[in-house]
């Protein structure tokens, strides 16, 4: 056998190897690489090596399958750009197949080797936007404005002085996606080959891929009496087609042109697979392209992608320039009750380690993306609590239309928080008190979605109250108190208070006796009426400070303000020396884990940055109870930003992201100047 192949990498290793070539050359195609990451065994997240004598952590990278070294607990599919935010402080370590030598790369070097040239409209641009991080897009989006360019389009951010002076001070967008053009692909030769690579790179999302199969055609491979076999791959059958000649297999016996109409009756039973064995290489589930194609021909008249069509995966939205038409009322709360969701799922994941973990779990930049547990980011009781809070008073408001003397939303929400009590493993005859006298089940919409009963660390001063109520069946208000509690579990569900009326007074007072339901201290109820206030605010477009400051107000018309206008000020102050350390944070403003801290870090990190990503990951990088500063970031951001600014690629694997959108869409219904009548309305809703 001759020897294997080399790749482009490998090949210039072997030429630096041999003083034939530069190291220059190493780094640059180590950054377009496709490599394989030395990863866990359960998860995509690198591990990290410590070697003897070597003072910097490695993270591995193996050039293919065969270089994967028989320690290695698992790998994860990467480009040398991925996981450059990972190399500020460690080196990467090439393990190579054949005879080719390992390599090291320094981290600090890569990077630099990334950074795109300095550009005099780059310059021109810098001195429109002193004292800021001025981000350069990939070179697909070179032509394109900045409003239209995708979060991960752009390569990375240079510090713009105070004079406007772009300086050499460089840092990586850790969403980066690099595109065909930067990863050197060829030109395509076809529409359906362009949007191809656009897939593979992660520039277009599945949807429109299966749009353009469906109307494109393609050579595909059949026996030699014009028949198309099925392959076997993994424990699936294929069918195998290319979207030109030249990517047909070496083991086709003949190919006719077809498209997927033609071949329907196959796609009942088995995939498609295009351009088999190359980088761009697709794998579209039958069944899928199958629903499209009947979705198709029931809308003969949709709207068909046009072959000059733009990308369009769905993006996050970019940083700046600001959108020139601000978010809604609407779209600002629903964008509160997504990114609260958000942020709980992203501190979700580290509730409970301190910061160095965090830091040697996920690199030296903390968490950095949601991290998915079967594929979804999963949320935890944080979020159930909040759609139940929600819930509760869309219920609320239904009985009061029904007798408009009834203005108190506590009796509805504790309802609903004994319905959420019956999802924790509690049989409804026991959770459900005096309202399982009168069902022998819990009624309404909420409570039919399975995906709630789910045991995500419920807070043991929530379950001790409410298992209280439903013995007692008196409610905790801040003058009957049932504990001392000053936990975050109060303000952490909060926000949907925002909704209940237009006085913000009122306001404060529904999220205050919501909060009570279970915390009695005043730290732990008054919390609540705060972040409501801010929430309701912001939706109105009130200027955040000027919402703070509304907050503010009427939290000191409460007995036992103090304390959380000690947190609350403190918040303020510290937010005007920008993002700190997460061990500043903690010496400043707690650990989050009672309500005043969670507030003060929460709407923190919201005041420090400008952008509701940057918050989020701020909120819950840092020594204590992550997912809850995280959702009361997110409850903030959200309604200061809008829907909008939710990372599109973070919400595609949010948990429950669809019924957390739809609740808040209901919620907007009901509290519409014309609410639904319908018997369907109060069957959703009971009014009670």
């Amino acid at each position: 056998m001759g020897r294997p192949e080399l790749s482009a990498l490998e090949q210039a290793i072997e030429r630096y190897a041999g003083q034939q070539a530069p190291i220059e050359d190493v780094y640059r195609e180590f950054l377009v690489a496709r490599l394989l990451l030395i990863s866990s065994p359960d998860s995509p997240d690198p591990v990290m090596f410590n070697i003897k004598d070597q003072p910097k952590q490695q993270i591995w990278v193996c050039t293919g399958k065969d270089a994967v070294p028989d320690f290695a607990p698992g790998t994860a599919p990467v480009n040398g750009y991925q996981i450059l935010p990972l190399l500020e402080e460690r080196n990467v370590h090439i393990v190579t197949s054949g005879d080719v030598h390992d390599l090291m790369l320094i981290g600090e070097r890569a990077i630099q080797h990334s950074a795109p040239g300095i550009t005099d409209a780059l310059r021109t641009e810098g001195t429109q936007q002193p004292s800021t991080w001025l981000a350069v897009p990939d070179r697909m989006y070179r032509e394109q404005s900045r409003e239209k360019t995708p979060e991960y389009g752009f390569v990375g951010e240079y510090w713009v002085d105070e004079s406007g002076t772009v300086t050499s001070k460089y840092r990586p967008n850790p969403g980066y996606r690099p595109s065909p053009v930067t990863l050197g692909f060829p030109q395509p030769e076809s529409r359906l080959e362009k949007f191809l690579h656009l897939h593979a790179t992660g520039q277009v999302a599945d949807e429109l891929l299966v749009s353009v199969v469906n109307q494109s055609e393609f050579a595909l491979v059949v026996e030699e009496g014009g028949a198309a076999p099925l392959f076997p791959l993994g424990e699936k059958r294929v069918i195998v087609a290319a979207s030109g000649v030249k990517y047909l297999p070496d083991f086709a016996k003949g190919a006719a042109k077809a498209n997927t109409a033609a071949i329907k009756l196959l796609l009942a039973e088995a995939d498609l697979v295009i351009d088999l064995g190359a980088r761009h290489q697709a794998h579209i589930s039958g069944t899928r392209l199958l629903a499209a194609l009947e979705s198709q021909a029931e809308q003969p008249g949709a709207e068909q992608v046009q072959p000059e069509a733009q990308p369009q995966a769905a993006p996050a939205p970019p940083r700046q320039p600001a959108p020139v038409k601000p978010p809604d009322p609407h779209e600002r709360f629903i964008g509160s009750m997504l990114a609260g969701a958000m942020g709980d799922a992203l501190g979700y994941a580290v509730e409970f380690h301190d910061i160095g973990m965090i830091r040697q779990n996920h690199g030296d930049a903390g968490l950095t993306a949601p991290v998915l547990r079967d594929g979804v980011a999963q949320i935890s009781d944080d979020t159930q609590m909040m759609l139940f809070t929600l819930e509760g008073l869309i219920r609320a408001h239904v009985a009061r239309r029904i007798n408009p003397t009834d203005n108190d939303p506590v009796p509805e929400v504790q309802h609903a928080y004994q319905r959420w009590f019956h999802t924790q493993n509690q049989p409804w005859a026991q959770a459900g008190g005096p309202y399982a006298r009168h069902l022998q089940q819990p009624d309404g919409w909420l409570i039919t979605h399975p995906e709630l009963f789910s045991l995500r660390a419920p807070g043991n001063t929530c379950m001790s109250a409410l298992a209280k109520f439903a013995q007692t069946h008196q409610h905790a208000n801040p003058q009957f108190k049932i504990n001392d509690s000053k936990g975050c579990g109060g303000v952490m569900r909060a926000a949907p208070a925002a909704v209940w009326s237009n006085d913000p007074a009122e306001v404060f007072y529904a999220a205050v006796g919501t909060a009570a339901l279970t915390h009695s201290h005043p730290s732990g109820y008054l919390s609540a009426g705060v972040l409501a206030v801010i929430v309701h605010q912001l939706i109105r477009d009130v200027p955040v400070r000027e919402s703070v400051r509304m907050a503010r107000d009427l939290l000191l018309r409460w007995r036992g303000h103090e304390e959380q206008l000690q947190f609350l000020d403190a918040a303020v102050e510290l937010a005007k020396q920008g993002a700190v350390t997460p061990e500043e944070i903690k010496d400043t403003l707690g650990q989050g884990w009672v309500g005043e801290e969670a507030l003060a870090i929460g709407l923190y990190a919201v005041l420090a940055t400008d952008n509701l990503r940057d918050a989020l990951l701020l909120s819950v990088n840092h020594s204590g109870d992550s997912d809850s500063t995280g959702i009361v970031c997110g409850n903030i951001a959200g309604a200061l930003h809008g829907a909008r600014a939710v990372p599109q690629e973070w919400l595609a694997s949010l948990e429950l992201r669809e019924l957390v959108e739809t609740l808040a869409k209901d919620a907007l219904v009901e509290f519409s100047p014309g609410p639904p009548t319908d018997p369907g309305w109060t069957r959703r809703y009971p009014a009670w």
